[in-house]
């Protein structure tokens, strides 16, 4: 499977003309559409699947009681039976979003669709941090 995990991601940086798959294949972050984000393969955790790791940042200490309360909602709803999404980096502190894609299911233009859409989401949880009934204030 890593082989399929390599190919994957090479194919990938073509479809995006991303001209160095070699950072992405070695876990290392990029960014795209100034969203930082990883594919991870280890097959000692999962042999037959990837992880794309999205970094939404950091939350901003004012209401970061609701903001956590408010990703805890977003985890419940989400989940799928692949476990919650959303945590928090012991090594950094930022907000991540890890998402477990099945390599045999996973093609170069669903990862960009993927990407995308996790883009669209770090965009609002930027601006709103998912909390409904506040606006965000610096």
């Amino acid at each position: 499977m890593e082989h399929r995990f390599e190919t994957l991601v090479r194919a990938f940086c073509e479809l995006e003309n991303y001209k160095q798959p070699e950072r992405l294949l070695e876990g290392e972050s990029i960014e795209l559409h100034g969203v930082e984000f990883s594919l991870l393969y280890d097959e000692d955790i999962a042999v037959d699947a990837m992880y794309l790791r999205i970094v939404f940042g950091n939350a901003p200490l004012k209401n970061e009681t609701a903001i956590y309360r408010a990703l805890l909602k977003e985890n419940y709803a989400g989940y799928c039976g692949k476990g919650p999404g959303f945590c928090v980096s012991p090594a950094s502190g930022r907000v991540l979003f890890l998402l477990k894609m099945p390599l045999c299911d996973a093609s170069p233009a669903m990862l960009l669709n993927t990407i995308l859409s996790s883009i669209g989401k770090v965009k609002q949880w930027r601006s709103t941090y998912f909390l409904t009934s506040m606006a965000h204030r610096d």
